[in-house]
């Protein structure tokens, strides 16, 4: 993924920053691009599994790069939109984008319109992008 699109892993902020205050503001737009980017791309699964943003057709992780290339262009610190790998009891190996925000970790999966905290997900988080080295992922 870095390889292919670099702005998807460049940091934004220096190491030890704290979480990014949002406003009421803030939020609606993240539902708001939560919702759209789930009803405007169509699901469509990959043979060859390319991370690029801007998908009109993709599967979980073109969901995920483009919703946060939106939140990016609405200002979004693209080192607060951070891209994990979990397991979804139901579909099995699953990517999701998550907002870091000083009101905890939210996430935004193309398989529900609301956005949750992370514990309120039922999803097992394996790894994610590092906020602080972006094209380095963390295990969880």
């Amino acid at each position: 993924m870095c390889r292919e699109t670099p702005s998807v892993c460049a940091g934004d902020r220096k190491p030890g920053a704290g979480l990014f205050a949002v406003s009421a503001d803030d939020l609606d737009k993240l539902r708001a691009v939560n919702v759209q980017m789930n009803h405007d791309i169509a699901p469509k699964h990959d043979d060859v599994d390319r991370w690029l943003p801007d998908a009109s057709a993709g599967d979980c992780e073109d969901f995920a790069l483009t919703k946060r290339q939106r939140l990016i262009d609405l200002g979004w610190a693209p080192s607060q939109l951070l891209i994990a790998v979990v397991d979804d009891p139901a579909q099995g190996p699953h990517a999701v984008l998550i907002a870091r925000t000083d009101q905890g970790d939210l996430v935004l999966d193309n398989l529900t319109d609301t956005v949750l905290p992370w514990q309120a997900t039922g999803l097992t988080f394996l790894s994610r992008q590092s906020e602080k080295l972006p094209a380095m992922w963390v295990k969880l």
